[in-house]
């Protein structure tokens, strides 16, 4: 992303305009939506700013509010595939509070709340954040404002990181292994199982879940935007039947299928060594 910034900031010269910093939620899903397949619908005319020759730039046709200029660059390592970012130049002004009131919006869009800065030998280094296996960056620029980012990252099949249909299969009945929800739908199932009664909250750094001993759904628990498969959520259930117990898992998901499949085999791998209570 460090290499992007610098056509993003040549670019924001020639077209940024300020940014009212609110209501950035719709483009930003879009964006977020767009990133799985590599941006494909945002790709405009090319660029030839880059500075390296192993990054191609695109001008961006998706803007963020109405802000300044955006721009797509693609990467690649040694010739293969590597990330594409797609960066939106003064989505806000470049101060204290303007940083604050960015990352105060983009936790209401995506419940990202975890931000760490990337310390350059400047002092002004990006704010990365993850959702799943896509990066978040603000990036300080002076009188151009704060560009907002949105990377992902190319696996060794040059398959999208982050993406819903990476690693799907089809199976011989024609049936796809990756089968992802709406982002949206993923939020109300779980707000379904928190209004249940007897529900009762839990939450870690990964996961936010509610167990109940008075419904067929023992535990259900979703992702934090920190976690690989977010958003993704797993339904757990015990049931008896012919005077024996069993334990299921079962799953949603909007974010990366690898990851989402390597959290539902963790939980039927932990079902099969606990005895319930």
């Amino acid at each position: 992303m460090r290499h992007m910034m610098a056509g993003i900031v040549a670019l924001a010269a020639l077209g940024a305009q300020e940014a009212s910093a609110q209501n950035i939620c719709d483009d930003l899903r879009t964006i977020i939506t767009g990133s799985r397949v590599d941006f494909v619908d945002f790709v405009g005319e090319a660029l030839s700013n880059s500075p390296s020759p192993d990054i191609a730039i695109f001008m961006g046709t998706q803007p963020i509010n109405g802000a300044g200029a955006c721009a797509l660059a693609r990467q690649t390592d040694h010739g293969r595939p590597y990330s594409s970012s797609y960066t939106c130049a003064d989505v806000g002004p470049d101060t204290e509070d303007g940083m604050r009131e960015l990352q105060r919006q983009i936790a209401g869009c995506l419940d990202v709340i975890v931000w760490i800065n990337q310390q350059q030998p400047d002092g002004r280094g990006p704010w990365v954040a993850q959702f799943g296996l896509i990066r978040l960056s603000v990036t300080r620029h002076g009188p151009n404002g704060l560009a907002l980012g949105v990377e992902v990252f190319k696996d060794e099949r040059g398959e999208v990181m982050g993406s819903n249909t990476r690693g799907d299969v089809i199976g011989a009945d024609g049936r796809h292994s990756c089968v992802a929800m709406p982002i949206g739908e993923i939020a109300a199932s779980i707000r379904h199982y928190s209004e249940l009664p007897g529900a009762e909250r839990f939450e870690n750094e990964d996961f936010i879940g509610y167990t109940n001993r008075n419904a067929d759904a023992a535990v259900a628990f979703v992702t934090r935007p920190v976690h690989p498969a977010h958003p993704a959520i797993i339904v757990r259930r015990i049931t008896q039947r012919d005077g024996s117990t069993y334990l299921s898992a079962e799953g949603d998901f909007a974010g990366d299928c690898q990851a989402f499949r390597q959290l539902l085999q963790q939980t039927i791998d932990m079902n099969r060594n606990l005895r319930p209570q």
